[in-house]
């Protein structure tokens, strides 16, 4: 069984397996409780990368080619069945990179890839800050309002997070995907109305870097969304499952 996934439903019968990758910081806990909004049918696993949750004391990874080459070889045991990626924000990084990994390697892939606000990773980087001093690394985390302001104001706590958080904004900020790489499965697209990272323009984006049918799903809010809006997101989620299920 392996550590870089937690199984939140696992049956070996399962219609449809559901592939879920955290944002920056976060683990394979925020997808808790998914399983319970979807069908009994379909399998919910959550990547948990070294760094955090359970793998805490172990070393995060700051390279996404590398750590991607190492998923695809963990996740081929659990492609027995169809299955679907959604990745938010550098989960959607990761996702779309190891869905071109699988591609590249002429593995099945996914039958419909979800990602969410994320800008298209083609685009000119913003501010780069997994190197920057600490105190301005902490300015930028509340800029982004992905961590609570109880604990950016617990220095000890934060310098025990630094590592990985600075490992996660590497993953993200030094990924350039290789030439020409076109995933050819469908592909929905999720954007917050309101998020001030991901404008839509750079959110379509992504097009250049798929081959098959883009659909694109707005919600409400910033670039946390996906806890604002939860219901909605995994209600869109669960449509997207329920027709790769169909379709099977």
């Amino acid at each position: 069984m392996s550590k870089w996934f937690k199984k939140y439903r696992y049956q070996a019968r399962a219609r449809v397996r559901l592939f879920c990758f955290p944002y920056a910081g976060g683990s394979a806990r925020i997808f808790a409780g998914w399983e319970k909004l979807l069908p009994a049918s379909v399998d919910v696993f959550a990547l948990e990368a070294p760094g955090r949750g359970v793998r805490m004391s172990e070393a995060p990874l700051s390279d996404l080619r590398a750590m991607t080459a190492i998923v695809a070889d963990e996740i081929r045991p659990y492609l027995d069945v169809p299955y679907v990626f959604f990745g938010h924000s550098l989960g959607a990084l990761a996702a779309f990179d190891l869905a071109r990994e699988l591609q590249a390697r002429g593995v099945a892939g996914p039958r419909h890839l979800i990602l969410s606000a994320k800008r298209a990773p083609h685009l000119p980087k913003r501010e780069l800050i997994h190197t920057v001093p600490f105190d301005e690394f902490l300015e930028r985390l509340r800029h982004l309002a992905a961590t609570p302001a109880e604990v950016l104001g617990e220095e000890d706590l934060m310098r025990l997070y630094e590592p990985m958080l600075r490992a996660d904004f590497a993953l993200s900020e030094t990924y350039q995907p290789p030439p020409g790489t076109r995933i050819h499965c469908p592909v929905t697209l999720f954007g917050g109305e309101a998020d001030p990272e991901v404008p839509k323009e750079d959110l379509l984006a992504w097009r250049e870097h798929l081959a098959g049918p883009v659909d694109v799903a707005e919600f409400p809010g910033g670039h946390f969304f996906i806890h604002s809006q939860r219901e909605a997101v995994v209600a869109k989620v669960r449509t997207i499952v329920e027709d790769v299920a169909a379709r099977e």
